[in-house]
């Protein structure tokens, strides 16, 4: 995992290099190691509809389709979430 060996790396710094990396960059290894955030299905997904909402036509056409042939409302609803 990239992060890992990003940390591996840090970790051989000494102290004084790893200040002076953090004011070059203005960040300390406990500020990069909070940034760690990663993004739900969802939020790709209400993204991707907000960058291409001539799309979002046909997504709710495939959804109702879905819904018509296995009637999984909770699925439908779902899936309208994405784009409200």
């Amino acid at each position: 995992m990239l992060s890992d060996k990003m940390l591996e790396l840090w970790n051989k710094f000494s102290a004084e290099e790893k200040k002076e990396i953090a004011e070059r960059f203005k960040i300390s290894r406990k500020d990069y190691l909070d940034q760690k955030t990663y993004r739900t299905l969802d939020d790709i997904e209400a993204e991707y509809f907000s960058n291409h909402p001539e799309e979002i036509d046909i997504y709710i056409s495939e959804i109702l389709d879905e819904h018509s042939k296995d009637g999984d409302t909770a699925a439908l609803l779902a899936s309208l979430r994405v784009i409200t």
